[in-house]
């Protein structure tokens, strides 16, 4: 079984003073969760899509931390608005009982509750895991493929980087085979994303 975040370690910066409001933060957050929703894992790099910022205890229940920089995540637009104005517990300070709410995607206690199994699928592993991928529809999204997708882009950059430090140490025809698995791969990276914009 794999990390949500596979090997991406995201972690929010010491030393950010609250503001007014959300909106100044989103390049800090994209660099501290390393371009990736904080639920779902997703790139948004690769994934040419809308991120947002998700206040983690909504306004609504912590109207104060509309502008706290450690209240908020790094979300692709789904986990947003499937977890939303959502917080059972109604109270700011407990963001769960063990079986519902939700656990901040950058604590390590996240690891705790859900899990990628050998495909990709994000999969719960307690019973706040299942609260947590209900809500945020997790089970109704391809997560396996959208997970493959990226595997498939590491691969591709490996190669890249294959080819641009070896090009003149390296046999010629092993530089083409490289060269042609990058062609194929972006090749199958755009048709992926011509049929989800379909």
């Amino acid at each position: 079984m794999y990390r949500v975040h596979g090997n991406i370690d995201i972690k929010r910066r010491d030393g950010v003073k609250a503001r007014s409001t959300h909106t100044g933060f989103k390049k800090i957050l994209q660099e501290d969760f390393k371009y990736i929703c904080g639920y779902c894992g997703k790139d948004s790099k690769l994934f040419k899509e809308d991120y947002q910022i998700d206040h983690f205890i909504p306004k609504s229940i912590y109207p104060e931390g509309k502008g706290d920089y450690y209240n908020l995540v790094y979300s692709c637009r789904k986990c947003n608005r499937n977890k939303w104005d959502k917080w059972p517990t109604g109270n700011v300070s407990k963001s769960h009982d063990g079986n519902v709410g939700f656990v901040d995607p950058v604590l390590p206690e996240y690891d705790k509750h859900l899990k990628r199994d050998i495909n990709g699928k994000i999969i719960p592993i307690t019973n706040l895991g299942v609260y947590i991928v209900n809500e945020l529809k997790l089970d109704l999204r391809r997560t396996e493929e959208v997970w493959a997708i990226m595997m498939l882009a590491k691969k591709k950059e490996r190669l890249e980087k294959i080819i641009d430090s070896k090009k003149d140490d390296v046999d010629p025809e092993k530089l083409i085979v490289y060269y042609k698995l990058t062609k194929a791969l972006d090749k199958y990276l755009n048709e992926w994303y011509n049929r989800r914009s379909e």
